[in-house]
């Protein structure tokens, strides 16, 4: 993958995120966040943006139409062979199925790769189908760019906003986009779709985005507050000795472990706590923490609302 990426990162644009080095969740929210600043001048002329969704997008890639954009980049019979195998590779011929079946009958139909057309469809997760899932996009990009000539586009994934200060020409592009998906990809647009003033905030990535702040979603500080209640369970008392934590580093190969900075100050290191065995503790990498003390430090809001869960871990533990 790392060869047809050299290929293709030059060709992607500036603003497909997703699976791209440096292209993360919180890169494309601050992205979108300095063109609803640019587009409105500071807040000082109305806009509106279109937020778009395709339709069962990994259900519905068309792996000749695949093959057909990657294959001119390649001229080594060798490489042509193994592109070949990774995108028509049919995962439902060739598995080994453990767990309940039950469980596996209740995934929806359009969610399934065992009830999609011949040809059809990627098996989400996978990290060549990330990669394979921006080069079928990468022709949208381009149309949206060059030929509509939008210059406010941003797209994670399958997930793309427009922004302009006339809602007619974002109708005008919407069917537009919409034709082009169906011609020239065989997608289809989700029938929901938003277009508003920026002035009641994009709903993007976890976010509330507007052009003067940002809020992050109540569902994902709730989320969070859940996994610091469940590692905090985990924890008991035992005497004061000094312990070391299912988190710390060097863990790694007993289980679960991972270096997470709510839990390794000297504080909560010293405290009458010992950690329970990691096998038995739910993952949790130090990122689903960390990049939000990361992110959170360029914007006030955001951060007194994350350190409040952090210094409440902290408190209880010491208790």
């Amino acid at each position: 993958m790392d060869y047809l990426e050299e290929i293709w990162e030059p060709l992607f644009i500036h603003d497909s995120y997703a699976c791209r080095r440096g292209k993360g969740v919180h890169q494309a929210v601050m992205r979108l966040r300095q063109f609803l600043r640019k587009v409105t001048k500071n807040g000082t002329y109305p806009a509106c943006f279109l937020q778009l969704d395709i339709k069962n997008y990994f259900m519905s890639i068309d792996k000749d139409i695949l093959f057909s954009m990657i294959a001119p980049k390649l001229n080594i019979d060798e490489a042509l062979w193994l592109l070949h195998t990774l995108v028509y590779h049919d995962c439902t011929a060739d598995y080994h199925f453990r767990g309940n079946l039950g469980i596996l009958n209740k995934i929806p139909p359009h969610k399934s790769l065992f009830k999609v057309a011949k040809n059809k469809g990627l098996p989400i997760g996978n990290l060549n189908s990330q990669f394979f899932a921006n080069v079928y996009l990468n022709l949208l990009d381009q149309f949206v760019k060059h030929q509509l000539k939008c210059r406010y586009y941003l797209r994670y994934c399958d997930d793309y906003v427009l922004l302009s200060r006339n809602s007619e020409e974002l109708t005008m592009w919407k069917d537009k986009i919409e034709t082009f998906l169906d011609d020239k990809l065989q997608l289809k647009l989700r029938k929901s779709f938003k277009l508003q003033p920026v002035g009641n905030g994009i709903d993007f990535l976890g976010y509330i985005i507007r052009p003067d702040y940002l809020l992050l979603r109540r569902c994902v500080v709730n989320n969070l507050q859940v996994k610091l209640r469940k590692y905090k369970s985990l924890l008991v008392k035992e005497g004061r000795f000094y312990l070391r934590y299912m988190f710390d580093e060097g863990e790694l190969e007993i289980g679960y472990g991972c270096d997470i900075v709510a839990l390794t100050d000297e504080r909560v290191r010293n405290s009458e706590y010992k950690r329970q065995p990691a096998a038995t503790a739910p993952a949790l990498h130090s990122t689903h923490i960390h990049s939000y003390f990361h992110f959170c430090l360029n914007d006030k809001p955001f951060y007194y609302i994350i350190s409040h869960y952090y210094q409440l871990v902290h408190f209880e533990l010491q208790k």
